[in-house]
């Protein structure tokens, strides 16, 4: 073992095509499924705006149950095409357990995957 054989090694795989497309092209595009927490405020609904506005499903979660039902209405009104997108809230306390898990379950039932997760 030698530093320069350790470090052709390291290069090799550097330059080696990845598995999965991890880009922001290949993740944030109509169709894919965004799970975006603190989603009645601020830089959650922004996001989730903007993952509405490119054809995007969203889930919108949050503790505050009423400012989330004020935000799903405005993600909604500039969803791409709300004909063929889902739009999702669900009240959670993020430091439960038990809720992110249900929350968890609901996704992958509903939807069958989560390509963006704004852990908020």
């Amino acid at each position: 073992f030698s530093l320069e054989s350790n470090q052709k090694t390291i290069l090799t795989m550097a330059a080696a095509k990845p598995l999965v497309d991890l880009t922001a092209k290949a993740i944030l595009k109509a169709g894919n499924t965004a799970v975006i927490t603190g989603a009645s405020s601020g830089i959650g609904r922004a996001a989730a705006l903007y993952c509405s506005s490119i054809g995007m499903n969203a889930w919108m979660v949050d503790i505050d149950e009423e400012e989330l039902k004020l935000a799903k209405e405005l993600v909604v009104s500039k969803a791409k095409d709300i004909k063929t997108q889902k739009i999702e809230t669900r009240t959670v306390d993020v430091s439960n357990m038990e809720q992110m898990e249900k929350l968890s379950a609901e996704v992958f039932d509903g939807d069958g995957k989560c390509n963006f997760l704004m852990n908020n």
